[in-house]
């Protein structure tokens, strides 16, 4: 009987050994577990930022660079429009001048007549 209560002890510190080696082997495996986990969320997160903000250059890219044609047609628009006046202007003036010297022709003529 003696040996048999000598057996159990000893079966039962053995386990009671294990127990403790164990849990400290499933605590360091869980640690580590959770190490990678955040290496890998924050991998995820990185890589989603990264997206984000080329979606976002992109499309301020896009939008500027139609802003400035828009620009350049609308400039071009107004520059001719500004030339057409211009010449409408000028063909105007032209006008007036020569029917201004045409006045002024005939009156120095007709002084010239009248005195003579």
């Amino acid at each position: 009987m003696k040996s048999k209560f000598f057996s159990a002890i000893l079966a039962g510190s053995m386990v009671c050994m294990l127990v403790p080696s164990m849990t400290a082997q499933s605590f360091t495996q869980d640690m580590k577990s959770a190490g990678h986990d955040t290496k890998d969320a924050a991998k995820d997160t990185g890589n989603g930022v990264k997206k984000g903000t080329e979606k976002t250059w992109d499309a301020t890219k896009k939008g500027t660079k139609k802003a400035g044609d828009a620009t350049a047609d609308k400039t071009k628009e107004g520059a001719h429009k500004t030339k057409e006046g211009v010449k409408k202007a000028g063909d105007a003036t032209a006008d007036k001048t020569k029917e201004g010297a045409q006045k002024t022709k005939d009156g120095v003529q007709k002084v010239g007549h009248d005195m003579k």
